[in-house]
C-alpha cells in the first residue's frame, strides 16, 4: 500500500488498435482495464503477455472492420 500511496504503482488499461497499410481499421479493437502497472518487484513484462492474450480478439475486430470497409467501398458484402 505504501508504494500505491507514493504513486509508484497504479492500475492501467491495455488497448489494442488495428491498422493496415496506414489505415486505422479499429481504434479500440480489444482492451482490458484494471491491470496493475509498476508493482514493486516486477518489470512490467506481463503487460506484453496480457496484450498478446488480447491479440486474437483484436485481429477478429480488424478483420470485421476490413470487411465492412471493403463492402462500403465496393458495394460487396462478404457472406
Amino acid at each position: 500500500m505504501e508504494a500505491w500511496r507514493k504513486s509508484e504503482w497504479f492500475y492501467c488499461g491495455i488497448v489494442l488498435s488495428v491498422e493496415r497499410d496506414g489505415i486505422e481499421l479499429d481504434r479500440h479493437a480489444a482492451s482490458l482495464w484494471g491491470v496493475e502497472c509498476n508493482y514493486p518487484g516486477t518489470d512490467n513484462s506481463y503487460l506484453t503477455t496480457v496484450a498478446n492474450e488480447l491479440l486474437p480478439e483484436a485481429l477478429d475486430a480488424g478483420r470485421a472492420a476490413a470487411s465492412r470497409l471493403a463492402a462500403t467501398v465496393t458495394g460487396w458484402a462478404a457472406t
